[in-house]
């Protein structure tokens, strides 16, 4: 990635090279995870600390924001800007090498948020939530029919991107940015001051 705050349009996942049993060995289950896995030779272009690996998963996904992974693998990569008219990229692995073998898309809406709980992925755009069902094999059920179960959030000059998380007990917790950046005189520019108050 070339800034921490432009879209990353390349995902990649970095590996351990210890087991994650190793780590908590009574309470993970990795009977679905790939047995072995090889990172890229060059640990897709990022720097990394010893005993760690970096596979690409999948190059030019789009302007990726965020992204949820659901529990047999599938990648859910949430884009704020559409392409080919969908916001969100589904990512398969189907011979578990740790890298997509192909892609399906669809919401035709851009945003930031996605998550995957219970049975269903959520994803916000900038001024409403939507949830899709998975069916048993974990596909979206019907893609072009999300459910709309957030509407009217407020949607800003600045910061208008929704990120998203759920609890165990059905609430949704959604994040609402401030509508500039400390209010400066000249705004984004280094060095301008805030104003007290902000008009």
């Amino acid at each position: 990635m070339k800034s921490l705050f432009k879209p990353a349009l390349l995902i990649t996942i970095i590996i351990s090279v210890y087991s994650i049993v190793s780590c908590n060995k009574d309470h993970v289950d990795n009977s679905n995870l790939p047995s072995a896995l090889s990172p890229d030779a060059d640990n897709g272009g990022i720097t990394l600390p010893d005993g760690f690996g970096g596979i690409t998963v999948k190059s030019e996904t789009g302007a990726a924001r965020h992204l949820a992974v659901n529990t047999n693998g599938d990648i859910y990569v949430r884009l704020s800007e559409l392409k080919n008219g969908n916001g969100i990229v589904v990512l398969k692995d189907a011979d578990k090498d740790g890298r997509a073998d192909g892609d399906t898309s669809f919401g035709n809406f851009t945003g930031t948020g996605i998550v995957i709980k219970d049975g269903y992925v959520y994803a916000s755009s900038d001024e409403e939530i939507f949830r899709y069902k998975l069916d048993a094999s974990n596909n979206i059920e019907s893609p072009n029919a999300p459910e709309k179960i957030v509407t009217g959030l407020t949607k800003g000059i600045q910061h208008s991107s929704k990120s998203i998380t759920l609890d165990n007990n059905q609430n949704i917790y959604v994040n609402i940015g401030a509508p500039s950046n400390s209010c400066q005189v000249q705004d984004r520019t280094p060095g301008s001051p805030g104003q007290d108050p902000c008009p």
